[in-house]
C-alpha cells in the first residue's frame, strides 16, 4: 500500500536536525506581536467600517417636501399669550402662529414662554419670527434661550466620520441672549444650511439631517418713520448642495483573505531579515 508521505510537497528538515537559538525565538515572537496588533486593528476597522463622501446638487426647492425642524427655546419677559410664532417663505407660505399641538407646544414658565416641538418649513428661502402680540409692549427687549435648534431627521452621532464635528448640527445649543444696548432692539439669525445624508450600507436606511452655520446681528426696524416692535427672526436659506457620506463594511471573506496574506507576508519579510543576519554574522565568524 503506497503512503501518503510520498506526495508531501512541503517537506521539511525534522525539528531533531534544526537548531533554534535566541534570536530566531525573538524574531518571531516579534511577528506574532505585529500580526496580533494588525488583527485587532482591522479588527476595529471592519465593526466601525469606513466612510465615503461625496458632493452633489440636488436642488429641493422645486419640490414640494417639507424639512423638520426642532426647536427648543425660551422667549423674556412676555407670557405665551403676548409671542406669535409666525412662519414665511417665498413661496407664498404665511402662517400666524398657527402650528401642530401635537407637535408643538408652549407653555408659561417663570418671567417668560418656553417654545417645544417640530415646526415645518420648504426648503427654500424664508424665516420663522417671534413677535409681540402687544403693542404696548413694543420698547421691551426679547431676550432669549436657545435650548436647541435642529434642522431634518436626527440620527445617532456615532454615525459620523471623526472629521465632521457634532456641533456642525447644533450651533446653537445652549446659547442665551442678552439685550445688551437699548429695549426695542430686533435680533436677526441668518442661518445658511447644507442637506447631509447619512447612508448604512448594512441597514440599508439613509438619514437626511441638515448642517448649518449661523449669524447674528442687532437693529431696530422701522414702518413709515416709526420704530417696529422687536422680534426674533430666523432667516434660512439652503444651499442646493447635498453631503453624502456613506458607511461600508468589509465582508468577512475579504477580511480573512487580507489577514492570512499580511501572516504569510510578515513571516516571509521576517524570514528574509533573519536569514541576512545569520549569513552577516557567519562571515565574521568565518574571517
Amino acid at each position: 500500500m503506497i503512503s501518503l508521505s510520498k506526495f508531501d510537497i512541503f517537506q521539511t528538515p525534522s525539528f531533531v536536525l534544526s537548531d533554534p537559538k535566541r534570536t530566531g525565538g525573538a524574531f518571531t515572537l516579534a511577528a506574532v506581536a505585529f500580526c496580533a496588533l494588525c488583527f485587532l486593528t482591522e479588527l476595529g476597522s471592519i465593526t466601525r467600517g469606513q466612510v465615503k463622501e461625496m458632493v452633489f446638487m440636488d436642488d429641493q426647492s422645486n419640490t414640494e417636501m417639507y424639512v423638520s425642524v426642532y426647536l427648543d427655546i425660551s422667549v423674556y419677559p412676555h407670557d405665551c399669550k403676548h409671542i406669535s410664532l409666525d412662519i414665511q417663505d417665498s413661496k407664498g407660505r404665511l402662517e400666524l402662529d398657527e402650528h401642530d399641538q401635537k407637535e408643538f407646544t408652549k407653555r408659561d414658565i417663570r418671567n417668560g414662554c418656553r417654545f417645544t416641538g417640530n415646526l415645518y418649513v420648504r426648503p427654500v428661502s424664508g424665516n420663522f419670527h417671534f413677535t409681540p402680540r402687544v403693542s404696548k409692549q413694543s420698547n421691551h427687549s426679547l431676550d432669549h434661550t436657545v435650548h436647541e435648534l435642529r434642522f431634518g431627521e436626527t440620527f445617532n452621532f456615532e454615525l459620523l466620520p471623526n472629521y465632521i464635528e457634532v456641533g456642525s448640527f447644533l450651533p446653537i445649543h445652549r446659547t442665551f441672549v442678552q439685550q445688551e444696548r437699548r429695549e426695542g432692539m430686533t435680533h436677526d439669525y441668518f442661518i445658511k444650511l447644507v442637506r447631509t445624508a447619512l447612508e448604512d450600507d448594512r441597514s440599508k436606511s439613509v438619514i437626511y439631517p441638515y448642517q448649518y452655520t449661523y449669524t447674528h446681528r442687532l437693529f431696530v426696524g422701522h414702518h413709515k418713520g416709526k420704530p417696529t416692535p422687536p422680534k426674533i427672526y430666523f432667516r434660512l436659506d439652503f444651499s442646493p448642495l447635498t453631503m453624502k457620506f456613506t458607511r461600508k463594511h468589509q465582508h468577512l471573506w475579504v477580511f480573512f483573505t487580507r489577514q492570512l496574506a499580511l501572516i504569510g507576508g510578515v513571516f516571509a519579510f521576517v524570514k528574509l531579515i533573519y536569514s541576512v543576519t545569520l549569513a552577516i554574522n557567519g562571515t565574521k565568524f568565518r574571517y
